[in-house]
């Protein structure tokens, strides 16, 4: 990008531990590194969610669990301008990077609690007898969002939740509302 050549990072870590609390000492980010110069790396900026941005005091009375951001892919790989992460308990981070030293979350998709069929919403998280996610917590994504271009569907699964298809609607970041399609056709006679 802009002749340089970057490294985005996830910055997985264990300070999270899955609780309001645990968000306050929440220090794991994304970050962009700047590699032109590979014998001296330089981290350009760090992407915090803006789930991260909350006043701790505020998620310990209100009981909101982050999470990090842990998985990855880009809208293009040689040419992105959209990173997209899965966090857990965050759900899909949407992130344009079009300057990487300013990094702007534009959406995210945050999947409703799966409870499973005949079984009351789950106490441990996570709660493979149910399958279903604790009462205070969100589905967890896993693997790392897959963009499919041709569709410009963005794939995803969930810990409980099974796969999931999402697609952006702005046409700045989605190449299908871009296009120009032409057709024809004819309405046969009764």
């Amino acid at each position: 990008m802009n002749g340089k050549q970057y490294i985005a990072s996830t910055d997985e870590g264990p300070e999270l531990g899955g609780s309001a609390s645990g968000m306050c000492n929440q220090r794991t980010y994304a970050r962009f590194i700047d590699i032109s110069d590979e014998t001296r790396p330089r981290v350009v900026s760090t992407f915090a969610p803006d789930v991260n941005r909350i006043d701790c005091q505020l998620n310990i009375e209100t009981n909101t669990t982050g999470g990090m951001v842990h998985y990855l892919n880009f809208d293009d790989r040689y040419n992105a301008t959209l990173v997209v992460y899965a966090a857990s308990n965050q759900g899909i981070r949407f992130v344009d990077i079009t300057d990487p030293a300013h990094p702007r979350e534009i959406a995210y998709y945050l999947k409703e609690r799966h409870v499973a069929a005949n079984a009351a919403p789950a106490n441990l998280f996570p709660n493979l007898a149910t399958g279903s996610t604790a009462v205070t917590g969100t589905d967890f994504t896993r693997p790392d969002p897959r963009h499919d271009p041709e569709s410009c569907f963005w794939y995803t699964g969930w810990n409980q939740g099974g796969l999931v298809s999402i697609e952006p609607t702005d046409p700045k970041y989605n190449a299908c509302m871009r296009r120009k399609v032409s057709g024809g056709g004819c309405r046969a006679a009764s």
